[in-house]
C-alpha cells in the first residue's frame, strides 16, 4: 500500500474510519487486523526472505487497502443493525420494549403513595401490555430465537436490572417527602421486588435455554 508506511499508521487510519462503531467492537477489529498484519510481516521475513526493514511494507502492500477494509466492516455493521430492527425482528423488539416499559410504569404508585383513578387507568393499560408481552415471550418465542433476537434479548435483560432504579428511587423520594415511611409505598415496594425477582428468574432461565437453542441450530 502506498498511502500508509507502517502498521501503526494503518491501524491509526482504520481507527478513525471505524470511530462510529461501538468501542468494544472497534477494538476487536483493530486487534484482529493488527494480528493479521504482524503475521504477514513475520511470513515475509521467515518464508519469503525479506529483511525486517522492508517486510512491513511488503505486508502492507499485500493486505487489503485500509479504505476498502474499513468500508466492508462498516457496511457489515450497518447491515447487522438493520437486521435487528427489520420486519422479521420488529415484533420481538416491540415485545421486549413492552416488557421494559410495563415494568417501569408499575413502579409509579411507590412514588405517589397510592393509586387514584387516573393512575389506575395507566397501570391497567400497561399491565395488560406487559401480560401480552410475557405471553408472547414465553409461549411463542422460545423456539424462534436467532442470533439477532438473542442480542436484543440480552439488552432487554440488562434493562430489567436497570429498572430497579425506578422503584427504589421512587421509595426514597416518597419517604423524603413524607414525615415517615409511607406504609403503602413500603408494602408496594416489597410486592414489586418479589414480582421483579420472579420475572428476572424466569427471563434468565429463558435466556439460557434460548442460547442452547441458537447454538444447536447455528
Amino acid at each position: 500500500m502506498s498511502d500508509v508506511v507502517s502498521i501503526e499508521e494503518y491501524l491509526a487510519v482504520m481507527e478513525v474510519k471505524l470511530r462510529y462503531l461501538p468501542k468494544k467492537e472497534q477494538q476487536q477489529h483493530l486487534n484482529e487486523i493488527k494480528d493479521e498484519l504482524l503475521s504477514l510481516k513475520e511470513e515475509m521475513v521467515s518464508d519469503v526472505g525479506y529483511k525486517v526493514e522492508s517486510a512491513e511494507q511488503k505486508a502492507l502492500e499485500s493486505f487489503v487497502a485500509v479504505d476498502t477494509l474499513a468500508k466492508e466492516i462498516v457496511d457489515q455493521y450497518n447491515k447487522e443493525q438493520n437486521d435487528y430492527f427489520s420486519g422479521k425482528n420488529i415484533g420481538f423488539v416491540f415485545i421486549t420494549g413492552s416488557l421494559l416499559s410495563g415494568s417501569a410504569v408499575l413502579a409509579f404508585p411507590i412514588y405517589y403513595g397510592g393509586i387514584d383513578g387516573s393512575l389506575a387507568g395507566t397501570l391497567g393499560a400497561h399491565s395488560l401490555k406487559l401480560l401480552i408481552a410475557l405471553s408472547f415471550l414465553f409461549l411463542y418465542f422460545p423456539t424462534r430465537f436467532n442470533a439477532e433476537r438473542m442480542k436484543i434479548f440480552r439488552f432487554a435483560r440488562i434493562g430489567i436490572i436497570g429498572i430497579l432504579v425506578i422503584p427504589i428511587g421512587a421509595f426514597f423520594l416518597s419517604t423524603f417527602q413524607s414525615d415517615g415511611v409511607p406504609l403503602f409505598s413500603f408494602y408496594y415496594l416489597i410486592g414489586y421486588l418479589i414480582g421483579w425477582s420472579i420475572l428476572y428468574y424466569a427471563i434468565t432461565r429463558l435466556y439460557k435455554r434460548a442460547w442452547i437453542t441458537v447454538a444447536m441450530n447455528g
